[in-house]
């Protein structure tokens, strides 16, 4: 026991040596990094809908995920593209499981940048939230206008926020979503 006791401060002694020793830059070196959405990390327990993140000059334009549950919330990912091609990615208890593709016609897309408008989408806090694990979340994502921003309410977001999120889930109810078949 004892020689584990000064392995590990040895060790411990050998980090704080090697931190100490480092010099600061100076302000002059430091270059700011540019801003890239970190990914989103539900702590509801259950696995996240498959997030990948898209770079700022990406083609996308408008995204709405339903995070899991402890429950049987549904938990599914609509991306629309700028040229209204779409994907919907379906996990539990969604209307439908599995990956699909679609066609967003370009007067849907108005109507949800109108929603987006309407709803003062742009000057919502980028997160709603409280300390409570089990309950559903929703992550709304627009690319639209010259300006991106991503908004992830689950408990105490805006009356506003959960109107447009029914909005767009209405407006993309009729979209025509083809299996993507699994190779095997």
């Amino acid at each position: 026991m004892q020689m584990h006791t000064l392995i590990l401060s040895t060790v411990l002694v050998a980090f704080g040596a090697s931190c100490k020793n480092k010099k600061e830059l100076p302000d002059a070196a430091v270059k700011p990094v540019p801003e890239v959405p970190a990914p989103v990390v539900e702590e509801t327990g259950a696995a996240p809908v498959e997030q990948t993140e898209l770079p700022r000059n990406d083609s996308l334009f408008f995204s709405l995920e339903r995070t899991p549950c402890f429950g049987s919330c549904p938990a599914y990912k609509i991306t629309i593209l700028k040229d209204g091609s779409a994907t919907y990615f379906g996990r539990r208890f969604a209307a439908r499981e599995g990956q699909f593709t679609g066609k967003v016609d370009a007067a849907t897309m108005a109507q949800l940048v109108d929603a987006v408008n309407n709803a003062g989408f742009y000057a919502m806090e980028a997160k709603d939230d409280q300390p409570v694990t089990d309950l559903p979340g929703v992550i709304i994502r627009v690319h639209a206008d010259e300006r991106d921003k991503q908004v992830i309410g689950r408990v105490g977001s805006p009356l506003a926020f959960k109107q447009l999120t029914q909005t767009a889930e209405k407006l993309l109810a009729n979209v025509e979503w083809t299996k993507v078949e699994e190779e095997h």
